[in-house]
């Protein structure tokens, strides 16, 4: 059976764009693939870079951290580091007229899964705790309280704060406030001697 010359070039024009139309796909998987491979080395470049800034900071780095082993808080033990923190809470407030409704300490191993389970153990770790505070004052004095709570020194930080007024005829305010301490124990030294320089490797 033979095609008519019509037939034939309906045929054919078929032919034509079942052709461009597979072309056109398979230029787009290419180009689609040359793309993902540009950020591929992109994404390969940027972390050789971050990499080789890591290997050339690490005296850097490591000078850093054995100031911190050194220069954290030491106590004896576990609870003379939160009886510290109270006591230093407590006597800020009184200097400065703030009044103390309640405060609460909030050990991280007692509450569950911690980053310590998950993080590599290391020695010398710094140890920490929060102690939940809540209490009121003018700003004024409040913020001089917070001031002298977080002086670099103290290796303190606050993770939570919220202030509301005390009532809408005063302007006291009352404030809860999670403060965190870092510390080490004075039975483990600073780690300075154990120090491993990263450039040595």
């Amino acid at each position: 059976m033979s095609l008519s010359s019509r037939e034939e070039k309906l045929a054919l024009g078929v032919m034509i764009v079942l052709v461009l139309g597979g072309l056109s796909v398979a230029t787009s998987r290419v180009r689609a693939w040359r793309t993902s491979l540009a950020e591929q080395e992109t994404i390969v470049e940027t972390r050789e870079v971050e990499a080789r800034e890591l290997r050339n900071g690490g005296v850097l780095w490591e000078e850093r951290r054995r100031w911190i082993a050194g220069s954290l808080p030491a106590h004896p033990n576990d609870g003379e580091a939160r009886s510290s923190l109270v006591s230093a809470v407590q006597e800020a407030a009184r200097a400065h007229s703030v009044s103390l409704q309640s405060q609460k300490l909030i050990d991280p191993d007692a509450e569950g899964k911690t980053d310590e389970e998950t993080a590599p153990k290391m020695e010398n770790q710094p140890k920490g705790f929060a102690l939940v505070v809540t209490a009121s004052g003018d700003l004024k004095n409040l913020v001089m309280w917070w001031h002298e709570l977080l002086r670099p020194d103290c290796f303190r930080q606050i993770n939570f704060l919220k202030v509301i007024p005390e009532d809408d005829s005063s302007e006291m305010l009352r404030c809860s406030v999670e403060i965190w301490q870092w510390y080490r124990l004075s039975t483990e030294s600073p780690g300075a001697e154990r120090v491993t320089s990263l450039s040595s490797r």
